[in-house]
């Protein structure tokens, strides 16, 4: 589940790129969660198995999770496409997320973390660090950086989602948790994307971007978060961050075939030592498990 969810996830980066072509990014990302927190309330309605009753305490970490991991996450992120190439966000955002999940981890929790963990975190900020180098310092505008830094942030945004949903997804089952998040986030956006609205030629958008919103409104956005709740539910929020190598593999292959992009050889050594080190990151998953988070069992 988790390995399908990091390639759905890769396929959004090519499919948000292409919708901020028709309309603009805070617009196209209300849209997206607006869709998707239409299917999530009626997910609530219609399943029966699992209580849709949550505590206080609950709802409002529910609603960090939503303003943080949902709609702060996302406005960064569709705003800093429409300044950059979905290939960087590709790469920036997969290997920044666990880096920063594990840092937290580490902070907040007093999570020793492995040997290995720790070399492949080095690695992968080194990675980053080449990235962020050539970006820089080559002959590519101060916009394409400005979008790559804006993905930094998209990053830090899911690292507090992860770090508070271990908790939540406990006490909540991680279907109705996500649910909750998703509606919280994408009424959020829709409110803040409201005063662009009236700049869009709707006349001029065709149904192609129709299909693309539903398509990642559905796979990319609910069912993947589905999956990733799972995940941190089952294995907790660093290993479950792990699998985010998948995510750059998946998204740099989708960009290069669907929208022709490319990397600069310095770039592109960057990208390989990202993955490299969250690869390494993940290498001992199977035997190391978060401290004191069970292993439970999802029915």
């Amino acid at each position: 589940m988790l390995l399908a969810n990091m390639i759905l996830w890769g396929s959004s980066f090519v499919t948000s790129k292409i919708a901020i072509n028709s309309v603009q990014a805070p617009v196209s990302a209300s849209i997206r969660f607006g869709l998707s927190a239409i299917l999530c309330g009626l997910f609530l309605i219609i399943q029966t198995k699992h209580s849709r009753r949550v505590s206080k305490k609950n709802l409002g970490k529910l609603f960090i999770m939503g303003t943080s991991g949902i709609a702060i996450y996302n406005w960064l992120f569709f705003v800093g496409l429409s300044h950059t190439q979905a290939s960087d966000g590709a790469v920036i955002i997969p290997a920044m997320s666990p880096v920063l999940t594990t840092c937290l981890a580490y902070l907040l929790l007093k999570q020793r973390q492995s040997i290995s963990k720790i070399l492949g975190l080095a690695l992968a900020l080194s990675g980053a660090a080449i990235f962020f180098f050539s970006t820089a310092a080559g002959s590519l505008d101060q916009a394409r950086l400005l979008g790559d830094l804006m993905f930094v942030g998209s990053s830090a945004c899911w690292a507090v989602y992860t770090m508070i949903g271990r908790t939540v997804f406990q006490e909540v089952h991680p279907l109705v948790a996500t649910s909750y998040a998703l509606i919280f986030g994408g009424i959020l956006l829709v409110f803040v994307a409201l005063p662009q609205y009236s700049q869009v030629s709707w006349e001029q958008v065709d149904t192609s971007f129709w299909i693309v919103q539903l398509y990642t409104a559905i796979f990319p956005t609910v069912l993947a978060n589905f999956f990733f709740s799972y995940g941190v539910k089952s294995i907790g929020p660093t290993s479950t961050a792990m699998f985010m190598f998948f995510v750059p593999i998946s998204g740099l292959m989708l960009s290069i075939i669907w929208l022709h992009e490319s990397l600069n050889q310095l770039q592109l050594v960057g990208s390989v030592v990202i993955i490299l080190g969250i690869w390494l990151m993940n290498k001992k998953m199977t035997t190391e498990k978060d401290p004191k988070q069970p292993r439970v069992r999802v029915n």
